[in-house]
């Protein structure tokens, strides 16, 4: 695929991304105490494998140890002792569907190491037996296409970095049709500065621990992929931490939650089925995900459906669910509440479980236009939502079609035990020299209203 051609998929993926965002913890499985949040990376990187010596690639014969520069089409499998092989800055790798084998347990090599390329080719290749199978360290527009990435890291420890992809500090990277499975530790990691990944009809499935973490980076795309969880079940399939503006659409997740963790902001999931997999959002010590969105999504046999801790500003849109053990769980605190907003997502039967500082919002969509008595619509009419107790919800002003923009409206409050219904709303419209319009109504779906000035 060509540079220019990568960089017209990644744009059509972010337009679809975010154009359908405007228009509307760790663990999966646990038992009912919650096993916290996921563990995050505990060990450092290790140090990289140095890149090898001796050149290769564009006539040379590459090797363990070798570092590429140029192009070079792997004609056989290679049984490694120490390093794999190195791709620099414009080379591409084509393995041709061999094997690059390490020498397994608990090692500190890479079996394709990505250094400090740009604009780099990594394609058809197999890894297994690495500390990480492929890792791209630094640099920034690298390609890595129909890999598989498997049974990477020590399989007896589980020491954290065992990993079948692994981005680091690397930018504008893009991660296509690859299939990671039965990695010791995570399938696949996007680390702390690696802005802009984008990750394709992917597979992650059956490794240790998550099967795709976003750690501290700004921009990644998802879209997909199918991931199912590991052995070690407190683990999230997905699990997003101290990220902002991640887009995921059009996942598979099976078997392991999905988690969006710590500082994470600006994060929008959409039109992802999940099944054996609840939605979780988890604050860490002080650092709480807000401003987050699941859109569109589907939920089932799950421990908990949704579940909220310490977190606020959050919204599940336009998702259904099905049979989970506990439709709703939140813990929280006085000096950080938990607050869970779901928005035309009705929760199945079964139990809400809340603590005295935890918050379930339960609303609907809100359509209000506002006509004249020809039933004409009314250009910048002035409206206002108020709920039943007067506090205004929301105030704007209808556009040419005499509609406002789709309002969402928490219609009932759950605190603990308590549930507090906050409609009836009062919803108003005027326009000086059009006359004025004001209704109450309850709101137990969505609704659209129809305003008539006089």
């Amino acid at each position: 695929m060509s540079c220019k051609n990568r960089s017209g998929l990644v744009l059509l993926a972010l337009a679809v991304l975010l154009g359908a965002a405007c228009g509307g913890g760790g663990g999966g499985r646990q038992g009912p105490s919650g096993a916290g949040a996921t563990p995050g990376p505990g060990a450092p990187t290790p140090s990289p494998t140095p890149p090898g010596m001796a050149g290769c690639g564009s006539g040379g014969t590459c090797g363990c140890g070798d570092t590429l520069q140029g192009e070079y089409n792997l004609t056989t499998d290679l049984q490694c002792d120490g390093a794999g092989i190195t791709v620099t800055s414009g080379s591409t790798l084509d393995c041709g569907g061999h094997t690059i084998t390490g020498p397994g347990g608990d090692n500190s090599q890479f079996g394709i190491y990505v250094f400090q390329a740009t604009g780099a080719t990594v394609r058809n290749c197999r890894v297994t037996g690495w500390r990480r199978g492929l890792r791209i360290d630094q640099g920034a527009g690298n390609h890595v296409e129909n890999v598989e990435a498997f049974a990477n890291g020590d399989p007896v420890s589980h020491r954290q970095g065992g990993y079948g992809l692994d981005v680091g500090s690397s930018t504008d990277n893009l991660i296509e049709t690859c299939n990671v499975h039965d990695n010791s530790d995570e399938g696949i990691h996007v680390g702390g500065g690696s802005d802009r990944t984008t990750i394709l009809n992917t597979s992650s499935t059956g490794n240790y621990r998550e099967q795709l973490y976003i750690l501290q980076n700004d921009g990644t795309i998802v879209m997909g992929v199918n991931l199912q969880g590991g052995n070690q079940t407190s683990s999230a399939a997905l699990f997003i931490k101290d990220a902002t503006g991640t887009r995921v659409g059009g996942a598979t997740i099976r078997d392991g939650n999905l988690t969006i963790h710590g500082a994470s902001t600006g994060v929008v999931v959409q039109d992802v089925v999940q099944s054996a997999s609840g939605i979780r959002f988890e604050a860490d010590g002080n650092l709480v995900p807000t401003g987050n969105t699941v859109l569109r999504s589907q939920v089932s046999d799950a421990f908990e459906c949704v579940h909220d801790r310490s977190a606020i500003g959050n919204t599940v849109t336009d998702t259904t669910f099905q049979s989970c053990s506990f439709s709703a769980g939140a813990t929280g605190s006085a000096a950080q509440p938990a607050v869970i907003t779901l928005i035309n997502s009705p929760l199945p039967a079964g139990p809400i479980d809340l603590d005295e500082s935890s918050t379930l919002e339960i609303g609907w969509h809100l359509d209000v236009e506002v006509r004249d008595p020809g039933g004409n619509p009314v250009t910048g009419a002035q409206v206002t939502i108020a709920d039943r107790d007067g506090r205004t919800v929301l105030q704007a002003q209808s556009g040419s079609d005499g509609k406002i923009p789709t309002a969402d409206v928490v219609a009932t409050e759950i605190r603990a035990s308590a549930t507090t219904p906050l409609t009836p709303l009062r919803v108003s419209a005027s326009k000086s020299g059009s006359g004025t319009a004001a209704t109450s109504i309850d709101l137990g779906a969505n609704r659209l209203l129809t305003l008539v000035l006089r």
